[in-house]
């Protein structure tokens, strides 16, 4: 399904950022809110158009401009790909973002967002807490551990008990004040 995506003559198909991000794009990189900044971790490309682009060195280049690069690859594909993609259903690329919008906000887009959440084909655990961290707070994580249990590594789930015990250590440290990285470091 997402290989039959109409790519319009665009090099990059993309999930838009979640709006707090769109700020930080334009404010540090020009690109207008109302343009789009895609987030690059699910992206359909077209390869002959994408090697046609130069990225090698359009990179190299921006990297060497002095802008500030919040999120440097993602920053540098949107770059040079600004007026270069085509925009991917949330359902491809179901960011953190989306959740906290989602279950934040009732507006008509968090709804939009809602029903491309519903039918979600790939979660992309986006923000520094990942399924595997304690204090993950993604609605979503329990989905990472039913396709873990599908895998080679399934043997990792034996962790997980290890992480309810964990993580009930890590909330009566929090309420003696003991904070996560000490407790850890005492381990």
């Amino acid at each position: 399904e997402l290989f039959s995506t109409e790519m319009n003559g665009c090099t990059i198909a993309a999930v838009k950022e979640s709006p707090w991000q769109l700020q930080s794009a334009e404010n540090n990189l020009g690109i207008p809110q109302s343009e789009g900044y895609f987030n690059a971790g699910v992206m359909l490309i077209d390869m002959d158009r994408y090697r046609e682009s130069s990225v090698f060195q359009r990179s190299i280049e921006t990297l060497g401009s002095g802008r500030r690069l919040e999120f440097l690859d993602q920053d540098i594909f949107n770059l040079i790909f600004r007026n270069d993609w085509v925009r991917l259903d949330e359902k491809w690329n179901v960011l953190n973002g989306f959740l906290k919008q989602c279950y934040q906000d009732g507006s008509k887009m968090a709804l939009g967002l809602m029903n491309g959440i519903g039918n979600r084909k790939i979660i992309h655990y986006s923000s520094s807490r990942k399924p595997w961290h304690v204090r993950c707070g993604n609605p979503l994580a329990s989905e990472y551990y039913k396709y873990l249990r599908l895998t080679p590594w399934a043997c990792a789930m034996a962790i997980y008990p290890l992480n309810l015990a964990y993580r009930a250590a890590i909330r009566l440290s929090g309420r003696l004040g003991i904070r996560e990285y000490e407790y850890i470091r005492g381990i």
